[in-house]
């Protein structure tokens, strides 16, 4: 087949499109699978007779060229060369196999045969945008693209074979509303410090459906107190392009008579009870002053439960937080919540179920909330604290009165504040096992006093066995105030370990 120059250029015999010069055209037959060959009358321009080099409309006087429907051999491919390239590479019958960096770059803008002056303007855009060309080598052909560096690296260390599409055409004051959670992130982690550990998991914005879930009362459904932690567990909350993994998180109800540790109502300042909607619903994110310590505390609150996050990491920057305190985030008010799909399906299982007694499959002391007070009322034994995929690890999740002694130690003797604990676990694993029958026996405690001959603990633990041989757990106030006191010879332990796993939790998340 025999191609004529008309006068508007080359005419591509496939699609109809004209190019002006030779090495265009050729490009674009090469899309096709289609070579070209030159006619033997054709008279070659020279790099040394031609004003442009590379911008030369014209390389053969004859204007004919031959297409042949052959798939182009690997070894073959053209590399859209410019008109130099092309020359040289006619009379020393050598190709070029790859472009070189910026000749990519002006390929990715169909610019390969532009002037020298447009050819310029290509490649400033690109680096003021600071745009990273890359190549998709496909059978016979080479496809040219610019990407942002950490996209271009992504894709070049990604093994899974994708699907190429066209982006649809959206209305810009409504595109990023428009976005799913799931792209919107996967696009955010791609360029953030810890994103890789995440970039597996998919991701749906919050919606008013969820926040009905959230608001659902907690008498009239006992089982949302464990739904309520697993649906944010491992949510990300974005304020002002700062990412928060929400590692753990602990709910809290509103009733007195369904929680002992639910929010007190005397300063109304410091309430995290909605009293206006936000495109969730009723469900707002707070960051709370404690009247405690004067530490920052993230709340997640509906007008049935208030969720404390009580471990966090910022996945855009080097920061981990574990405890009640939050100090690496602060909030706008544009906030939004992006939940794990699988977390959110896992509580939506919790409520179909027919018998739900925890939040997750998890070690039982370690499901119960960071608290030191109400040792007498059932709800503080609740298994309803929650993690991320990547938190659940024991050796990441926050310390607590219950798990204390279950520290790793390089000490071969217990310390006082692990004795301490293992108080906690037994009347812990008394009530889990019993409910409101759980007893504690003074025989039970004397193991863990043979240990502690004259220090505090020993103190405590006389004190214990001083109120009866046999001791009802739940509404026994008396025991409640010696356990509450218990609480503080604990304190330097828990701040010690959660620095510890503030370390390896670093290491592993930022490889660092």
């Amino acid at each position: 087949m025999v191609v004529e120059k008309v006068a508007d250029g080359f005419c591509c015999p496939v699609c109809d499109r004209l190019y002006k010069s030779t090495v265009g055209f050729r490009n674009h037959l090469a899309v096709h699978g289609l070579c070209i060959s030159l006619p033997a009358d054709q008279k070659i321009i020279h790099p040394s007779n031609s004003s442009g080099g590379n911008s030369s409309d014209d390389l053969v006087e004859s204007g004919k060229l031959s297409a042949h429907d052959i798939a182009v051999p690997a070894s073959e491919q053209f590399d859209g060369a410019s008109a130099t390239c092309l020359t040289q590479s006619t009379l020393t019958s050598k190709k070029r196999k790859w472009l070189d960096y910026e000749s990519t770059i002006l390929a990715t803008c169909d610019a390969l045969t532009e002037t020298e002056e447009t050819k310029v303007d290509k490649l400033s855009i690109a680096r003021l945008g600071r745009w990273a060309p890359i190549t998709l080598s496909a059978p016979a052909r080479q496809y040219h693209f610019l990407a942002s560096p950490t996209t271009a690296s992504a894709i070049m260390e990604d093994p899974d074979a994708g699907m190429w599409y066209m982006p649809l055409r959206v209305s810009p004051s409504h595109s990023f509303e428009a976005i799913d959670g799931d792209i919107l992130l996967q696009a955010a982690l791609m360029k953030l410090k810890m994103g890789k550990h995440l970039l597996r998991n998919r991701y749906v914005e919050f919606t008013k459906e969820d926040g009905v879930l959230l608001n659902k009362d907690w008498l009239l459904y006992p089982e949302m107190r464990y739904v309520c932690s697993q649906l944010l567990a491992g949510a990300i909350l974005d304020s002002n392009s700062q990412f928060l993994l929400v590692n753990t998180v602990e709910p809290y109800g509103r009733y007195a008579l369904d929680d002992a540790h639910h929010e007190r109502r005397f300063t109304p300042a410091s309430s995290t009870f909605p009293t206006s909607e936000t495109p969730y619903g009723y469900v707002h994110v707070v960051l709370l002053l404690s009247m405690e310590n004067g530490q920052n505390k993230l709340h997640i609150s509906s007008r049935a439960c208030d969720l404390l996050i009580t471990s966090s990491l910022r996945i855009d920057q080097v920061s981990v937080n574990l405890g009640p305190e939050t100090s690496h985030f602060t909030l706008c008010s544009g906030t939004r919540i992006f939940l794990d799909k699988k977390s959110r399906q896992q509580a939506l299982d919790l409520m179909t179920g027919d018998h739900c007694c925890e939040s997750q499959t998890m070690p039982f002391l370690y499901q119960l909330k960071q608290i030191r007070s109400k040792f007498h009322h059932l709800s503080t034994y609740t298994r309803c604290r929650a993690s991320s995929d990547f938190g659940s690890r024991l050796e990441f999740q926050p310390c607590t009165i219950w798990t204390l002694s279950d520290q790793d130690s390089t000490q071969h003797s217990m310390s006082q504040e692990k004795l301490t604990s293992m108080v906690f676990q037994k009347i812990a694993t008394q009530v889990v096992c019993n409910g409101v029958k759980a007893l504690i026996k003074s025989d039970d405690l004397e193991t863990i006093r043979s240990c502690t001959t004259g220090t505090t603990v020993d103190n405590f633990i006389r004190r214990i066995q001083e109120l009866g041989n046999e001791l009802q757990i739940i509404g026994n106030v008396p025991l409640n105030n010696i356990l509450t006191d218990m609480t503080g010879l604990m304190t330097s332990g828990l701040r010690k370990n959660n620095d510890r796993k503030i370390e390896a939790i670093t290491k592993e998340a930022y490889q660092c």
